[in-house]
C-alpha cells in the first residue's frame, strides 16, 4: 500500500511539471522577448532577441563569439559573413551528450537584431533564470 501511495505522488507530481508545449513569455528586463516553449518530456526551446539601433555587426561579433567562449562555450560554427555563431555545452551526466545555442546577428536598418535561441533536449532539466542571465550576458556584450 506503501508502494502504490509513492507511485500516486509521484506520477501526481509528473503530471503537474509537464506543460501543454505552448510558449510560455519570461519577463527580464535584459533579455527582452525571452519565450520558453515546450515540456521536460519533449525539450525546451528557449529564445529570445534584442535590437541595438546603433551597433555595428562586425563588432557585435567578435563581442559575442569572445562572450560565449569565456563562458565555457565550444564554439561549433562562427561565420561572421552571415552573422551566425553555433555553440554548445556539454549536459552534466549526460554521458556526452551537448545542449547547443544558437545566436544569429543580423542588419537591422542603421543597427543591428541579436537572435538567441537555446535548445534543451527531453528529460534534461535548465534553469529558465539560468538561461536568460546567458542571453543577458550575450546583449550586455553588444552593448560594451
Amino acid at each position: 500500500m506503501k508502494n502504490v501511495l509513492v507511485v500516486f505522488l509521484f506520477v501526481t507530481m509528473l503530471g503537474g511539471c509537464a506543460s501543454t508545449g505552448e510558449k510560455t513569455i519570461v519577463q527580464s528586463d535584459c533579455a527582452p522577448n525571452f519565450t520558453e516553449e515546450g515540456n521536460i518530456f519533449t525539450g525546451k526551446m528557449y529564445n529570445s532577441f534584442k535590437d541595438f539601433p546603433n551597433a555595428s555587426k562586425e563588432k557585435a561579433f567578435d563581442r559575442v563569439l569572445s562572450t560565449v567562449a569565456s563562458r565555457g562555450w565550444q564554439v561549433i560554427n562562427s561565420n561572421k559573413d552571415i552573422g551566425l555563431i553555433s555553440v554548445a555545452q556539454g549536459v552534466v551526466g549526460g554521458k556526452g551528450s551537448t545542449s547547443p545555442m544558437n545566436v544569429m546577428i543580423n542588419s537591422a536598418g542603421k543597427g543591428i537584431r541579436v537572435e538567441i535561441t537555446r535548445k534543451v533536449d527531453g528529460g534534461q532539466i535548465a534553469s529558465s533564470d539560468g538561461i536568460a542571465n546567458t542571453f543577458c550576458a550575450i546583449f550586455n556584450s553588444v552593448s560594451k
